[in-house]
């Protein structure tokens, strides 16, 4: 029995693994080769901002960005 991996290095250089047979039908990018670059967004928010909105904010962009 052989299983098979496939193994991505995150921007922080997290090594993640991956069952091929989960991949198979999986979009798969790949953004740039090399490891020292990143793109960064700064997301600026009212310091009277209720929590919840905040929490709901983070919620849609973690949907958005699945590949982090």
């Amino acid at each position: 029995m052989s299983i098979l991996i496939t193994m991505f290095f995150r921007s922080d250089n997290q090594k993640i693994k991956y069952p091929d047979s989960v991949l198979i039908n999986k979009p798969i990018t790949n953004f740039n080769r090399c490891l020292d670059m990143i793109e960064a967004i700064d997301l600026c928010v009212q310091i009277f901002s209720p929590i919840e909105k905040i929490t709901s904010m983070k919620d849609k962009i973690k949907k958005v960005c699945k590949y982090v």
